[in-house]
Formats: structure tokens, C-alpha cells, sequence
């Protein structure tokens, strides 16, 4: 069995044991077992044969016995007993779009409804309004997921076929004789979803090839078999069709195999203007003489055309392109510099540590990872005072890793219905990478959608909108979406698009990154604000010019942090990492953040200190944050328990910066400079349990009257959950704008 093939048995088990009443946490260890198995690089079989399941993260002993049962066995005793207990059809009803367990076992136990038909049934009659929290609008919802689950039968994801389809390849190329094996049809040209498998195989002798592939170990029914051809039932469901070929008419028939029929139709035609023939045998003149056929490139070539890939071939343009000598370069895996959308296991829906997930990404050679867990909206979500932690720990980290990866800290916050955030927008300005995404209320009207992320887009905080339409392949079809008018609104804001490569996602879609492109994207023109926040983070950029696509989110946790696009902020990232800091005289000094010139920094946020060096108050001192920025010597350090990260005060790490003896510690998140720290939580050490109070304001960030703060926000004001606005009246009296001295009291 394949991992495809496990994977299922492993997440039918858990639907098993839910329908059934079982543990939830066993329930949820299934779950995350065939996620594991489902996107693991090496075939489960290997690892059971080497002894390497316990290898395998989130796999514990008893699953590994079952895994292990299953590659030696092609079956399951417990996937056996807990298949008895339930109908087959009832397993069915889980796959439609929002009908949850729950609600199958209400249905199954309350009406008697065993399919999908008798659910139809009940949901037209009425009977389903018996069923408590039963409504007419969610019977008809019922009834819509029925037709679209239907139009979807028959259809497997990508990834499996694919997964379906390198065993036959494997098996087919061992063959003697055989040249070469390729699959065909929408798998070569990457459709996210494949009705069957068309193998092709260029060989002299066609019998060997045709006894092998009927003789699959994944075979469970010939339905055709010939001299040069063969059509199989696999165990997994798929139909697999085999073609034999000789090796001169190898390229002609993998190009009419690939299609698609429109491009094929297209080209067809153009041949015939040329006074020639293409069939799946070669390319021919008038007299019938063949002109090739061997490779694509020589079909091309016939026609006066470069060669075009295959996951262009959809008749969108492609040929004019290549006439023209436009077609766009594809993105490939050495174009990949980074992932801005990774689960750690902070928010639950990751399944690796902060460590684990940056040494992926190392071995991956990606420059840069953002950790965006999620938002306190979803389950075991961050709200703000976890998120604060969790960016310290990932800045902490960043430190001591020096740029190997480069990690940013940020967040997948949830659009609310509203349109509003799921967090304050001041503690998501400080992050340097904010995901926002749609993840409940799918049903509304497009215009009311759209408004929603529109909203979001326009708060001035987000970075990258998450999978934009929202769709689950196989699942759930994407929300309404006035697309035009969400892409003019990213474009204004410089709001990248992202391109989640998850496989159950891959959203945005072939036909949603051209309509980016063409609305041209977040480096076109921008407004006044998009202009003030470009100056200190640039507009997120995507490949080959195209900008306003964002790396999607990869399966960091199994070592392939997939990202689908240029990033974009990676000359920012390595300028980063570069601070340019010069003495007093020797040159006006850059802040290592923006890139700003003293006097020109929009910030204004540049002061004095000892020594004559010009220290940026807003942007972390001098230093860059990828590098040590207050090094340890005899000097007191410094901790904001805001966000729990350090500013220490001491001599700098290089030569060319000298000791800021006059200089305050500022908060290397919040941006914060110790006495104006509007929470007023510094403390002298980790040790120590004393606190000190600033009397006036030298951060040039916070300046502005009191009344000019947000009070009453308890998140801004307060530890913990106490209430604002007393607080903030408390320390007004000694916070107020100005430079009125620095006088620190012990409270």
C-alpha cells in the first residue's frame, strides 16, 4: 500500500471512532497520523520494513502497529471491527461540505439515513427538520452540498494521484526494453484534481510491459487488457489506462495524451494552416512523409514553436505566447527563498517546535520563515498576551541562529464577520509578518464577503492575505468573492495574495494569479499610507516581476516548507541583516530596520547619546535584530515584560559604534524606550523582583498627550486581565508627552 492508500484507512478509522462514540484524543492522534503519512516524503513501506515508523512525528506505538499491519497485510482488524459497526453509506455523509459528525449521527440514529440519497430524501420531504437545530435554510444547504458533492465524485486530489501513480512508474521502468514511462492527461499538466491515470511507455515489445502492469500489486480488477494496451481498477478507486508506444512516436503521443483537448485542438489547426498533420503517431506533410514525432520539441518545432510546458497547455494563450516569445518562466524549486505561512505547535495546528521548524527549513536551503501561528479565534489560538510570548521566543531564537534561516515573527490572524481583526492592531504592528484569513462564515453573499476582507485589507496591519477564496479541494468550493474589486483594494493597500501550496488548497488557483498579475499587483501604484508603510517594509512581491503573490503555506512539518513564490521581502531581509551604523561625523548613520537616513527616517526617531553616536529610538536602537543588540558586559540589563524580550544596555558589538553611556535600554518589540514603556513593566533583571517607574517620555514613538493614548484598552494598558482605564488615569499623571527628565523611582 502507498501512503495515499494508508493515509485513508488511518483518517477512516478516526471517522470510525468519532461516529461510534470513541476517545477524542484518539480520535485526534488518527488524524494526525494521516496527515503525517499522507505528506511524507518516503513510502511508509520502506519505513516498516527499516523499522522507522517511531521516526515519524505524531505517530505513536499502537499506530505504528497499524500502519504496520497494513503494509504487510493490505488490511486492518481494527479498521475491520469499527467498519462493521457503521454502514458504508454513513461514512460518505462526512464528505459533504458542512455536514460535520455530529450531525451524521443525528441523522443516522433519529431518522435512519444510511447515504447519500436517503439524506436527499429526508432533506425534501422534511423529515430532517425533526432532527433538533434543524432548519429549513440548513436543509437546503444539505441539499446544495449533495449536488456539488456529486459533481465532485470521481475526482482525486493531485497529490494522491500522483502519489497513485509513481509506484506503476517504478514497477513499469524495471520492465526490459522499456525506454521510458511517463503519466499523461491533467496529472502531467497539474490540475488540482484528476479523474483517472494515463500511463504511457515507449518500448519495442509491448507484451512484458502489459503482463507487468495488469500484474500491479494495486490491482484489483483488469477491466481491458490488448497487445499494446490495458485499462486497470486500482485498489484505490482510480481507473489506470495503459499505452504502449514505439520510441519514433514517443513525443507526439505524450503531447495528444497530455492535451489538454482545447491546446491540441489549437495546435491541430495551426498545423493544418502549415499544410501538415499531427496525430499521436507524428507530424506529417501533404504526401504523407513524416516530418517527427520522437520528442514534443520536434512537434513544436514543426509548427514554428518553441516548446511549451505542460502546465500551460490549457488554451488560455499559450500559443500566441510562444509565437510571440512571452511565455512565462515557471516557478521551480530553486526559486523557493522562503515560506510566510508556517504552523509551529504554539496555536495546535502545527506539529513541530520553533527549533524543528527552522532546521527544515535550513535543509531546505530556504533564507527565511514566517511562524504565523494562529489567532485566538480558532482553537487553542493565541490571544495577545500568548502572541507577545511566542514573538519573543521566535526573535530569541532568530538571535542565535544568525540569518540560518531567518525567522520573522508573526501571526494568521482571523477576519472577524465584521471585517475586524481577531487582535488589537497595535499588537500586530509589531509583528513582522500578518497572515489574515477567512476561516468561518463562508455562506454570505459575495459583496458582503468581499466587503469583510476588504475592511481587513484596508486596517492597515496585514501583510498577506491567506488562501483567498477559501476553498478545500474536494470539499468545500470557495466563497462568493468579488474578486476584481478584493484584488483593486490589495493593490492600493500593497497587500500580497498568497498561493497556498497545501494540496488540499492550492488557492489561489491558475485563473486567480492571472487576474493578480493583470490587476498589477501590490507594486503598482500606491496611496499615501501604502507609501508610508513601503518606506519601512516594501511591498510584498511575487515571481517573475509579478507582484502581489505571496509564498503560500507549506508543510514546514515534514520538511518542505513549500512556499509558492518569490518572497517578498527578501532583499529587505538581507539588508537586514547588515546593520550600517557609522560614528558621529563619519557620515549620517542608517537605521537598520528601514533604511533610513538620519534626518529622513519617517519615524523621527533618531536621538542622541553619549558619545556623540545617533541612535534610532523606534527601530531598536542601532542595531539590526538578526545580530546581538545590547552584548553582555558589566552593564544592567533590562526586560519588558510586555513582550517578554530583552534590550540590554552596554557597549555595542562592533568597533564602529561607540558605548552609549547617556543612552536608555529600548524594548526590542514594542519599540519602546524604557521610560515611556506606557505599560510601565521593566524590571532590572530576571532575578530581580523590583520594577522601576519612568517619569517622562523619550521615545519619540509614544510622544503625543495622554489623551492621544488608547485607554481603556485593558491589552495596552494593564498586566493581565485588570481593567484599563483607573490604571491608565494612575499613570498618566507621570506619562505624559515631553522630555521632562528621566527620573527613575523604585515602586
Amino acid at each position: 500500500m502507498d501512503n495515499g492508500e494508508v493515509a485513508r484507512v488511518l483518517a477512516e478509522i478516526a471517522d470510525l471512532l468519532e461516529l461510534t462514540g470513541g476517545n477524542a484524543f484518539k480520535v485526534r492522534a488518527y488524524r494526525r497520523a494521516a496527515q503525517v503519512v499522507d505528506l511524507h516524503p518516503v513510502p511508509v513501506a520502506r519505513l516498516a520494513r527499516e523499522g522507522g515508523l517511531a521516526e515519524l512525528p505524531g505517530v505513536g506505538e499502537r499506530i505504528a502497529e497499524k500502519i504496520a499491519e497494513l503494509v504487510e497485510t493490505g488490511g486492518c482488524r481494527e479498521h475491520a471491527r469499527l467498519a462493521a459497526l457503521v454502514p458504508a453509506g454513513v461514512l460518505e455523509l462526512l464528505r459533504l461540505e458542512g455536514v460535520g459528525p455530529k450531525t451524521v449521527e443525528a441523522v443516522w440514529h433519529r431518522l435512519g439515513v444510511e447515504d447519500v440519497a436517503g439524506l436527499e430524501a429526508a432533506c425534501r420531504s422534511g423529515r430532517v427538520l425533526e432532527v433538533p437545530r434543524m432548519g429549513p435554510a440548513r436543509a437546503e444547504a444539505i441539499l446544495g452540498a449533495i449536488g456539488r458533492h456529486r459533481a465532485r465524485a470521481g475526482r482525486t486530489l493531485l497529490h494522491r494521484a500522483i502519489g497513485h501513480a509513481e509506484p506503476i512508474l517504478e514497477r513499469l521502468r524495471a520492465v526490459p526494453g522499456v525506454r521510458a514511462a511517463e503519466v499523461a492527461g491533467s496529472v502531467r499538466r497539474r490540475r488540482e484534481t484528476v479523474a483517472d491515470l494515463d500511463v504511457l511507455v515507449s518500448a519495442g515489445d509491448a507484451a512484458p510491459v502489459v503482463r507487468a502492469f495488469t500484474g500491479l500489486s494495486g490491482v484489483v480488477a483488469v477491466l481491458a487488457e490488448g497487445p499494446t494496451k490495458a485499462s486497470v481498477r486500482l485498489r484505490c478507486g482510480m481507473q489506470a489506462d495503459l499505452r504502449v508506444l514505439p520510441p519514433d512516436a514517443w513525443g507526439a503521443a505524450l503531447l495528444y495524451f497530455t492535451g489538454s483537448k482545447a491546446h491540441n485542438i489549437a495546435l491541430r489547426a495551426r498545423a493544418l494552416r502549415r499544410g501538415l498533420k499531427i496525430s499521436e503517431y507524428g507530424v506529417f506533410d501533404r504526401e504523407g512523409r513524416r516530418l517527427g514525432g520522437a520528442t514534443e520539441a520536434e512537434v513544436y518545432r514543426a509548427v514554428g514553436l518553441p516548446f511549451i510546458p505542460p502546465e500551460l497547455r490549457e488554451a488560455q494563450g499559450e500559443l500566441e505566447a510562444a509565437e510571440a516569445g512571452t511565455l512565462p518562466r515557471l516557478v521551480e524549486e530553486g526559486d523557493l527563498l522562503g515560506d510566510l505561512h508556517v504552523h509551529s505547535r504554539a496555536s495546535g495546528d502545527g506539529r513541530s517546535d520553533l527549533e524543528a521548524l527552522a532546521a527544515a527549513g535550513r535543509a531546505l536551503g530556504r533564507r527565511y520563515l514566517a511562524i504565523t501561528d494562529h489567532s485566538r479565534s480558532r482553537p487553542l489560538g493565541l490571544d495577545p498576551q500568548r502572541l507577545a510570548a511566542h514573538a519573543g521566543a521566535i526573535r530569541a531564537l532568530d538571535g542565535r541562529l544568525r540569518g540560518k534561516p531567518h525567522l520573522l515573527a508573526g501571526v494568521e490572524v482571523d477576519i472577524l464577520p465584521t471585517g475586524a481583526l481577531d487582535l488589537p492592531e497595535h499588537d500586530l504592528a509589531r509583528l513582522d509578518c500578518v497572515v489574515a484569513g477567512v476561516h468561518a462564515r463562508f455562506g454570505d453573499p459575495a459583496a458582503r464577503n468581499t466587503d469583510r476582507i476588504v475592511r481587513a485589507l484596508r486596517s492597515g496591519v496585514v501583510h498577506v492575505l491567506a488562501h483567498p477564496t477559501g476553498r478545500e479541494l474536494g470539499t468545500r468550493d470557495g466563497y462568493a468573492l468579488e474578486l476584481d474589486r478584493l484584488l483593486e483594494a490589495a493593490r492600493e493597500e500593497g497587500v500580497a495574495l498568497e498561493v497556498n501550496a497545501m494540496p488540499e488548497r492550492l488557492d489561489l488557483g491558475a485563473e486567480g494569479c492571472r487576474a493578480a498579475r493583470a490587476a498589477g499587483g501590490a507594486g503598482g501604484d500606491l496611496d499615501r499610507r501604502a507609501r508610508r508603510r513601503a518606506a519601512r517594509e516594501p511591498p510584498l512581491r511575487g515571481v517573475g516581476g509579478a507582484p502581489g503573490v505571496a509564498g503560500g503555506e507549506g508543510r514546514a512539518e515534514h520538511a518542505a516548507a513549500a512556499g509558492a513564490a518569490t518572497p517578498p521581502g527578501a532583499p529587505r531581509a538581507r539588508a537586514a541583516a547588515r546593520a550600517r551604523v557609522s560614528r558621529a561625523g563619519g557620515g549620517a548613520p542608517w537605521c537598520s530596520r528601514t533604511g533610513g537616513r538620519r534626518g529622513g527616517c519617517w519615524r523621527s526617531g533618531w536621538s542622541g547619546s553619549g558619545r556623540g553616536t545617533r541612535w534610532c529610538w523606534a527601530w531598536r536602537a542601532a542595531a539590526c535584530r538578526s545580530r546581538p543588540r545590547w552584548p553582555a558586559r558589566s552593564a544592567p540589563s533590562w526586560t519588558c515584560w510586555w513582550c517578554a524580550s530583552w534590550a540590554r544596555l552596554g557597549g555595542p558589538s562592533t568597533p564602529s559604534a561607540p558605548s552609549p553611556r547617556g543612552a536608555r535600554p529600548a524594548c526590542a518589540t514594542r519599540r519602546w524606550a524604557r521610560p515611556a514603556c506606557p505599560r510601565r513593566t521593566w524590571r532590572r533583571s530576571p532575578s530581580a523582583r523590583r520594577r522601576r517607574w519612568g517619569g517622562g517620555s523619550a521615545c519619540t514613538a509614544a510622544t503625543g498627550p495622554r489623551s492621544s493614548w488608547p485607554a481603556g484598552r485593558s491589552s495596552w494598558w494593564t498586566t493581565g486581565s485588570r481593567p484599563g482605564p483607573p490604571r491608565a488615569r494612575r499613570l498618566g499623571r507621570r506619562a505624559s508627552a515631553g522630555r521632562r527628565g528621566s527620573s527613575w523611582r523604585r515602586r
